[in-house]
């Protein structure tokens, strides 16, 4: 019904161009209402969109028809003709919409129809294809990469405990029903909810095609969206979306752009679309006489495949640019449809020739249901580095991840900068060579630091009659190495210290360093670790990494456990055995596991570690304090995955580099990460990064363990899901090891892509801030 709306005096048709059907129709009509503000004529809609003439003259004349498009309209289409096929109206007309319609063009696989049979019962997001584009699709290939873009498959129903029905937090940030006021000089204004084709992928997917009375968008909304922008003289630039803007009718667009473009503080308007990709037709030249009205105005198009380049939509692109209007484009990287540099660089190009420049490639957004399109980060910055050097700039997108929750527009890049070398500032470039590049900075800030170098190496004590095991902690001369060139590559000026026999000397005889870089692990008692520190702290000399009272706690693991739980920390219960008669006490439930208190490299930990019964209980801890001559930690086994989690920076700046899942090879010892495994990681561990919501859990856990323990600049902290899923604290490494091809924490940094030298610098970052002025 027509209803008459007393405070914009006018036909108020929110619920006209929607209606008699729950999958909303294109808003077009024929009736003529006036808003006095305007002083404009509008389009109302006595009819619904079905009751249009089978036969629409075209006044496209002169489009384009490709003979892929001319095969499909005549063997589908038979009683329309090529005006028809040209009309953009009739082309929305005719959507495929039902699974009855589908079927008539292509043959469906098992999980598309699977799907489309339960689709009604679901609410999920409605089908909806023009003829056109479907034109495009393979026939007989339901894995084709646009065909899957927009015909859905069973694993939609498939929601993931990170997704969400508004990933992005938009509806949390409207301040009127049609605008999203996310960032400080922008506002999206949410002219319409309909698309003429759905993508499967959407993020607006619980608005478009739905209408309800909360999403219906009308005149009113559009003028109190006008005037919520016209109150608001921060914003700059509006950028209309919704659904897609393109399919307003002309006299709606004309209304709408004029109404925005009378706000004076409004300098940029963009509109985002996806119709030259997928109905062409639409870019009639009425229509370009009027976008070409109001300048500056920008088109933000929404390609994703190659496939998607035709000749209607070279066409429809040259049009759009001929009439002077700047187009840029943002593809979403969809698993199995683009996510290759082929695939990609492709797109781009085909784009570039049509003058359509590629502005963002958006990761998949958290959206219920769209697992399976969504790839890991890594595969995002993988095609980035492979178009970067290997085509021209203009072809290169800006990479970006839409923050859930509305943190806005995210841009991820590889690593290319390195540091500074003094003067000269260290680069990568696209091969991964090293460049330098001359930047002069003031005298004082160009004074190098004096770091030394405090380690245990291996062969130093291996020659003293060390076993392999004794020594499992110390470093290899590599490790020493890499630190080294990283150190210098950063502009630092290095001395090898050696370990802390050698520190002791040095110190005796007067030499200062104005930090040292410290990963001795020392040799005797519990609080080795905790040794070159605290003699460090005596000459008033600073040191990377934790100080030692915690160097101290930590190596305890027992102590910091009882500290972690008392923070509230989730850890498995446990008992710290401290004599053989001490076992009678242990009151934990089976599986138990058993390992020294303050090892490191899993030192003492075998495949007897894991106890099924008291007996077992009994011998295992019997040995362990016989060999190891420290106290015994008996907790009970948490039966899930395993995570470490790399972590650099101090208190409030400390930040999760990744959390690296370990999995156990079938010859390896299982369930358990021991020293036998660690020591041949190459053939029993397998490392992979983890980023769902469990991933995420236990790198939230790890960094409120890590601040509520003090810890500084770098380490790792070890997690493993209890029965119920829950990540508990294993223990924390605050001296973790840097060895670039070995240590874990290097491992993980080397799988998220973050360089070694990076990897030293943020905890040089770290440490540097607690240098004073002088030093600095």
């Amino acid at each position: 019904m027509i209803t008459k709306n007393n405070n914009l005096n006018l036909v108020d048709i929110g619920s006209i161009s929607e209606e008699n059907s729950d999958e909303g129709e294109p808003p077009l009509g024929t009736i003529i209402a006036i808003l006095p503000k305007h002083g404009l004529r509008l389009p109302i809609y006595e009819k619904n969109l079905m009751s249009l003439p089978s036969v629409i003259p075209n006044k496209n004349h002169g489009f384009p028809i490709s003979n892929k498009s001319a095969k499909f309209y005549h063997k589908h289409f038979p009683g329309s003709t090529k005006i028809n096929w040209g009309n953009w109206k009739w082309q929305l007309r005719n959507r495929i919409r039902t699974l009855k319609q589908l079927e008539t063009f292509v043959t469906l696989s098992n999980t598309e129809r699977e799907i489309l049979e339960k689709r009604g019962k679901l609410g999920k997001l409605p089908i909806s294809i023009t003829p056109y584009y479907a034109s495009l699709l393979d026939e007989r290939n339901g894995k084709q990469s646009i065909r899957r873009s927009v015909i859905p498959v069973i694993d939609e129903l498939k929601i993931t405990q990170e997704e969400s029905f508004d990933p992005l937090g938009e509806d949390t940030t409207r301040p009127v029903n049609g605008i999203i006021h996310r960032y400080p000089d922008r506002a999206l204004f949410l002219a319409t909810s309909f698309c003429s084709v759905n993508c499967r992928y959407c993020t607006r997917s619980r608005v478009v095609g739905h209408v309800t009375k909360k999403q219906k968008t009308g005149f009113a909304d559009w003028q109190d969206s006008i005037d919520y922008i016209q109150a608001h003289t921060e914003i700059r630039d509006v950028i209309i979306s919704g659904g897609d803007p393109l399919t307003l009718s002309d006299k709606q667009l004309d209304w709408l752009l004029s109404g925005l473009s009378e706000i004076k503080h409004l300098e940029i308007i963009r509109i985002g679309s996806k119709i030259p990709a997928v109905l062409p037709q639409r870019i009639t030249k009425k229509l370009l006489k009027i976008l070409q009205k109001y300048k500056p105005l920008y088109l933000s198009l929404h390609f994703t495949h190659p496939d998607e380049i035709t000749e209607e939509t070279r066409e429809a692109c040259n049009r759009l640019a001929d009439a002077g209007i700047p187009l840029g484009s943002q593809t979403v990287l969809l698993k199995g449809i683009n996510d290759s540099v082929p695939i990609m660089k492709k797109l781009f190009h085909e784009l570039l020739k049509i003058r359509v420049r590629p502005y963002y490639l958006y990761q998949c957004d958290l959206i219920e249901g769209s697992s399976h399109f969504r790839t890991s980060v890594e595969k995002g910055l993988e095609i980035i580095k492979g178009l970067r050097g290997h085509t021209s700039g203009y072809a290169i997108p800006h990479y970006v991840i839409d923050a859930p929750g509305g943190g806005g527009k995210i841009p991820i890049l590889p690593e290319y900068y390195i540091g500074r070398n003094g003067n000269q500032v260290m680069l990568k470039n696209y091969q991964d060579k090293i460049y330098s590049y001359y930047d002069p900075v003031s005298e004082q800030k160009s004074k190098k630091l004096k770091v030394g170098i405090c380690y245990d190496l291996k062969e130093d004590y291996k020659n003293m009659g060390y076993s392999n095991e004794d020594i499992a902690e110390f470093d290899k001369i590599e490790t020493i190495e890499a630190i080294e060139n990283s150190l210098k590559e950063l502009g630092y000026e290095t001395d090898r210290i050696g370990n802390i026999h050698n520190l002791v000397h040095l110190l005796h005889n007067g030499k200062k360093w104005d930090l040292v870089f410290n990963i001795a692990e020392g040799l005797h008692g519990i609080s080795r670790e905790s040794q070159v520190p605290s003699l460090l702290d005596a000459y008033g000399i600073p040191s990377t990494f934790s100080s030692s009272t915690i160097h101290s706690l930590s190596q305890h693991k027992g102590l910091v456990k009882h500290v972690l739980k008392d923070k509230g920390i989730p850890t498995a219960a446990f008992h710290v055995v401290e004599n053989v008669e001490d076992i009678e006490n242990i009151n934990l439930e089976f599986p138990l596991f058993a390992k020294p208190v303050a090892e490191g490299s899993s030192k003492g930990v075998t495949a007897t570690s894991k106890i099924k019964d008291k007996e077992t209980l009994h011998q295992t801890v019997k040995d362990l304090l016989v060999k190891f001559q420290q106290a015994v930690l008996v907790e009970e086994f948490l039966p899930g995955r395993e995570f470490t989690i790399g972590i650099v920076g101090t208190g409030s700046e400390a930040k999760a580099l990744g959390v690296l899942e370990v999995f156990i090879s079938k010859n390896a010892e299982q369930e358990i990460y021991s020293y036998a495994n660690k020591q041949n990681y190459e053939e029993m561990i397998h490392y992979t990064i983890a980023t769902d919501i469990e991933a995420q859990k236990s790198a939230d856990i790890a960094i409120k363990a890590w601040k509520a323990l003090g810890c500084r600049d770098g380490g790792r902290i070890d997690m493993r899901l209890d029965k119920n899923g829950v990540p508990n604290f294993i223990e924390v490494n605050t001296l973790a090891g840097l060895n670039p091809n070995d240590s874990d924490l290097p491992i993980l940094c080397r799988h998220m892509g973050i360089p070694y030298t990076k990897l030293i610098q943020m905890i040089m970052d770290s440490a540097v801030k607690r240098l004073t002025p002088v030093m600095q």
